[in-house]
């Protein structure tokens, strides 16, 4: 997508990550300190509060892999990151 990227790497008990984090665009802390499930805190931290815009995750029978798509900033207060519109959703996982 254009932006300077640090590569993170964890090696896990079951599972390895790789991640490529930009160096430019932040995340709010809120999103990953107060985000324990499925170690987002962990990966905030690592990822000095950048946001992850490529991923591999291997584990021993499947590899998942996923990027960014999609960007826009926004300073709108009403927005909510780790929200999806529900038609929107619908029409994406149509395709």
């Amino acid at each position: 997508m254009g932006y300077t990227c640090r590569v993170l790497e964890i090696q896990k008990k079951n599972s390895w990550v790789q991640y490529f984090v930009a160096k430019d665009l932040q995340i709010a802390p809120d999103t990953y300190e107060r985000h324990v499930a499925y170690n987002w805190d962990v990966y905030g931290k690592e990822a000095k509060g950048g946001l992850i815009l490529k991923l591999e995750h291997r584990f021993l029978r499947f590899t998942m892999k996923g990027e960014v798509r999609f960007l826009e900033k926004s300073n709108n207060p009403a927005f909510r990151a780790l929200e999806i519109d529900p038609v929107f959703f619908e029409k994406i996982c149509q395709n």
